[in-house]
């Protein structure tokens, strides 16, 4: 339960930067990733996203 309310925090920081940044910008949140995206497919899905 910590972990989680931890991460939301996190985001909601992370959110706040980029909303502050005059420069555009975009948030994606990757399902069931962790920060290091070790899980299967979630470094791709990351390669993905930057390619577009």
């Amino acid at each position: 339960m910590l972990n989680m309310l931890l991460s939301c925090l996190c985001l909601g920081v992370r959110s706040l930067r980029i909303r502050r940044s005059p420069s555009p910008k975009r948030l994606e949140i990757i399902a069931t990733a962790t920060h290091l995206f070790q899980e299967p497919g979630k470094l791709a899905a990351v390669a993905q996203l930057m390619s577009e």
